[in-house]
């Protein structure tokens, strides 16, 4: 079992890293992305308790972290943002999910249970530790970055006569 914080964010680290993107919807359709594939837990459970659905499809890990659910995922949330972030987003989310237990990856074509199995408590503390540095690290440059810049800005508006006094 993965800490739904951990997918969060571990998509927006990796998005920090990988595309260093100043606008907000990169970040927004890789968190999406990486929530979405656990709304099975919300979803498909009352769906099974009722009697509505039935098989290993509509069990948390099934058709949800599926690499077709993820296309068609990442295809709808291309409309919000770029795609790619959405692509790390449910990539990283199913990656994870894989490390420690499995997925049904080819579902529905292939009910089989896909993975390996990795203590998840040490996996969750290593990537939050990884995310929380990475986001922390990130937050940190930009603000640098930010106080440089205003710092150029009132060099650059002194006047030469201003600095003979």
């Amino acid at each position: 079992m993965v800490a739904d914080g951990a997918h969060l964010l571990l998509s927006l680290s990796l998005v920090m890293v990988l595309f260093r993107a100043r606008r907000a919807e990169p970040y927004l359709v890789a968190v999406l992305a990486a929530a979405i594939p656990d709304a099975d837990k919300f979803v498909f459970d009352p769906l099974v308790r009722m009697g509505f659905v039935d098989g290993v499809l509509w069990t948390h890990r099934g058709l949800t972290h599926s690499l077709l659910f993820g296309l068609l995922l990442v295809l709808a949330l291309s409309v919000v943002g770029p795609w790619h972030p959405a692509a790390v987003g449910f990539g990283s989310h199913v990656l994870f999910d894989f490390l420690t237990g499995g997925v049904r990856l080819f579902a529905p074509l292939d009910t089989g249970l896909y993975g390996l199995e990795f203590d998840w408590i040490l996996t969750n503390i290593v990537t939050m530790v990884f995310s929380v540095t990475v986001i922390l690290g990130g937050l940190l440059f930009l603000h640098r970055r930010a106080v440089v810049r205003r710092v150029q800005r009132r060099v650059a508006a002194i006047r030469p006569d201003q600095l003979q006094r």
